[in-house]
């Protein structure tokens, strides 16, 4: 297999498409993936020492090294389909000298979580539940893994129109010469269709106190830094097996058709919802019972 195949066929469980992720498409998520967990903050999240934090498809880990930092002596257990991905979580949180007792990286997707029942005190997950086959399993497994009166929230985008300019004249200037489908043609469900339906589902799957809010995602780009993601992430089968000469040839005809797009589209802006529940139910506290009381109950 030729690179250029192996870049046309290749999908979010290869080893270079985690490392482009984490580099090019990481940093335009992570102000509403950080808003989730301001919003759960916000509703009195606070888990303890001792809670497990489930981040259902963690990626390259943005918000498991959040809730890491937010949340000390809480476990992190980071959940992925793509080992790949697992080991750039792993090599960030040692950088961030989070120690390895508070980490757990577990293979598995967001609709088989291989999590016994009941075992985790927060679930969180940043842009999965569009790419998901099933969102009402997925659903159901969030709410499935969570003890009584967890919280679960996740962030993705509202179905509506996202296109963008300079990738509208990328592909035009490319013509056939765009990546495929980096989920290797697996079936996806796709955005949420409207904030009515993310609370029903969220509902259906046994969740209460449910909330879905709107956000608007607006990430500004230059034609550098727009550049760098064509050839490293997004459009990578254009470049693949190019020598130095040619490459540097491609970029420039492409810098040519960036530059006629106007600065003012380089704003890349999008709708998101935070969707928000809590597993029913309240983990009894029992009251302590002094030597006194005890004394007390045993009395004629």
């Amino acid at each position: 297999m030729t690179e250029r195949d192996r870049r046309r066929t290749g999908t979010y469980h290869d080893d270079w498409f985690a490392e482009r992720y984490h580099r090019h498409w990481e940093p335009v998520l992570a102000r509403p993936a950080i808003e989730l967990v301001d919003h759960l903050e916000r509703d009195g999240t606070a888990p303890a020492g001792g809670t497990r934090i489930l981040d259902i498809g963690a990626g390259t880990g943005l918000l498991t090294l959040e809730l890491a930092r937010r949340w000390p002596g809480t476990t992190i257990v980071a959940a992925d389909p793509a080992r790949a991905m697992l080991d750039i979580v792993h090599e960030r949180a040692h950088a961030a000298g989070i120690d390895d007792g508070r980490l757990e990286l577990i293979e598995g997707g967001a609709e088989a979580l291989p999590i016994p029942d009941a075992t985790i005190g927060l679930a969180v997950s940043s842009f999965v539940f569009q790419l998901v086959s099933d969102r009402p399993t997925a659903l159901r497994e969030a709410f499935r893994v969570l003890e009584r009166g967890a919280r679960f929230g996740y962030v993705t985008w509202l179905a509506g129109d996202r296109s963008f300019a300079p990738g509208l004249a990328v592909d035009a200037a490319l013509g056939a010469e765009t990546d495929s489908d980096w989920t290797g043609g697996a079936a996806r469900v796709g955005d949420v269709k409207s904030v009515d339906l993310a609370g029903a589902e969220l509902r259906d799957a046994g969740f209460v106190d449910v909330r879905v809010l709107v956000a608007q995602l607006d990430e500004p780009w230059t034609i550098d830094r727009y550049l760098d993601y064509v050839e490293g992430c997004r459009n990578t089968v254009a470049f693949a097996g190019l020598d130095a000469e040619q490459t540097a040839d491609l970029r420039a005809r492409l810098r040519r058709t960036l530059e006629a797009v106007p600065a003012d589209a380089f704003v890349q802006r999008a709708a998101v919802i935070h969707a928000l529940g809590r597993r029913p139910g309240l983990i009894p506290t029992l009251p302590q019972v002094t030597p006194e009381a005890t004394d007390q109950r045993r009395s004629p």
